[in-house]
């Protein structure tokens, strides 16, 4: 996976994130599975933890449902704000936490859920989903779900230049966001400030109106609805439009609402 080059004033801040723990760590990380290595802490001075050394980059959490609920709630506070507290007796510290969250799951303890191949009880099934709450659900901007892949899909040729060509053609679309937002506290449509989606996001009349039929019609919170907008704003930027359309808010919903997790009664 190639992601686009960090501009220099985010590469100082990675790297000085990375050197408050005197070591270098990669953008990707996969944490061990306890609250104290992804926030940080430790007895003594707090050392920063994964989430902190994934500052600007990437954070991975494979098999999600398999971490503490603790651990995953604690993750709630960074992605809301960008940063992680830890108080200790001998003071406060505030470490930098501004990641990409991507996390993999399977919908079961078997995987084979929906399936005549499942053995998991429907108590296992929901306890097992039930790890990810509503909250952190809520700050989770996309979710997909995969379906098995058939026989001719698993030997299908494999297309050449695919990575190169989605490369440019998301740097493109952060061109257009910088540009948006020049002079301006926000480096990406992520960043918009929530409750002002409607000044940054350029909906045309009909986008405006898909937008908010979308909102009533999955009853959407107001997270949600900011989501939904900064969502849609990147799918016409990678689309190449200035206006945001209601192809963009139908094909934003896709990823925002719904979904086997946010769904489940």
């Amino acid at each position: 996976m190639e992601r686009p080059p960090q501009n220099r004033r985010g590469g100082v801040r990675a790297t000085s994130s990375s050197c408050s723990s005197r070591l270098w760590h990669c953008l990707r990380q996969w944490p061990r599975q306890n609250r104290c290595s992804a926030v940080g802490g430790g007895s003594g001075t707090p050392s920063p933890g994964e989430i902190t050394l994934a500052h600007l980059g990437v954070l991975f959490l494979d098999e999600l449902a398999e971490f503490s609920r603790s651990t995953l709630e604690s993750l709630r506070q960074p992605i809301e704000q960008g940063w992680v507290t830890i108080s200790r007796v001998g003071g406060t510290l505030r470490f930098p936490a501004q990641f990409t969250l991507v996390a993999a799951m399977n919908p079961c303890p078997c995987g084979f859920f929906g399936t005549d191949r499942c053995v998991c009880p429907s108590a296992t099934i929901d306890k097992y989903q039930n790890k990810i709450s509503g909250p952190l659900l809520d700050r989770i901007d996309l979710q997909v779900e995969l379906r098995t892949l058939t026989t001719e899909e698993r030997f299908a040729e494999s297309e050449d230049g695919v990575s190169p060509r989605l490369r440019a053609k998301v740097e493109q679309a952060r061109e257009r966001q910088r540009k948006r937002y020049d002079g301006k506290q926000i480096p990406f449509n992520a960043a918009m400030p929530g409750g002002h989606v409607r000044e940054y996001c350029n909906f045309s009349d009909a986008g405006f109106e898909r937008f908010k039929t979308t909102i009533d019609a999955n009853r959407l919170s107001t997270r949600s609805m900011d989501r939904l907008a900064k969502v849609a704003r990147t799918v016409a930027d990678l689309a190449g439009s200035d206006a945001l359309e209601a192809v963009h808010l139908d094909k934003a919903a896709s990823f925002v609402v719904g979904g086997m997790l946010r769904d489940r009664s």
